[in-house]
């Protein structure tokens, strides 16, 4: 919010025009994109439902911060179009950092982009922390074993081998992104409504066996 108030002055609303000029096929392979980073990746919260208060729903909570994401995440893509428009943050890998980086506030205040390396770190550190606590539950569950905290560091270790030998840079992981829409969807979806039918199936064959007894 402080980064999309401070550039407002350097809005430019031509970098927005032609309006739905885009391609539909370019519209929806990028969208594809999206939804499988990050908006899909989100499936992995559904493992602290289980810390949720039985008088809260998890769908509703689930749906809220989808949605409380998706405007942030919308005002920050319009903020850097406005700002530098689309043919110049093509360039770049890390366009909120690059649009910052431009922005003053009379000739005392610049270098605002540190905020952004900071929500950049912030974010990376609670998407690391999510992901690990989420594969030790999972495999904690698939070997039986009660104490998923023992799994914690065989874990941590297994992803800091994996993410030195996946990409060797920033460029090849962008370009990981091409495959990793694909390869990923049958555990972002598939699995997952697989898992949640047979959750539901299993939860109303149980009340129906209660209610005939």
């Amino acid at each position: 919010m402080i980064t999309l108030l401070i550039s407002i002055r350097s809005f430019d609303l031509d970098n927005i025009k032609p309006v739905a000029g885009t391609e539909f096929s370019v519209l929806i392979g990028s969208s594809f994109t999206i939804f499988a980073s990050p908006f899909a990746e989100t499936i992995l919260f559904t493992v602290f439902f289980s810390s949720i208060k039985s008088t809260s729903s998890p769908y509703k909570i689930y749906i809220w911060g989808v949605l409380i994401a998706t405007i942030y995440s919308l005002m920050a893509v319009l903020r850097n179009i406005l700002v530098m428009g689309f043919p110049s943050l093509n360039m770049y890998y890390f366009a909120s950092y690059s649009v910052i980086s431009v922005i003053s506030v009379g000739d005392f205040f610049s270098r605002f982009e540190v905020l952004i390396g900071l929500a950049l770190l912030l974010d990376v550190f609670v998407k690391l922390c999510v992901c690990m606590f989420a594969a030790t539950k999972g495999i904690s569950k698939l070997i039986n074993i009660n104490n998923d905290k023992n799994l914690a560091v065989p874990v941590g270790l297994l992803m800091i081998t994996l993410a030195s030998i996946l990409y060797s840079n920033t460029a090849e992981m962008f370009e990981g992104l091409n495959t990793y829409k694909y390869y990923a969807l049958p555990f972002q979806v598939i699995l997952p409504l697989i898992i949640l039918a047979g959750a539901e199936i299993k939860t109303r064959l149980r009340k129906f066996e209660a209610a005939s007894h």
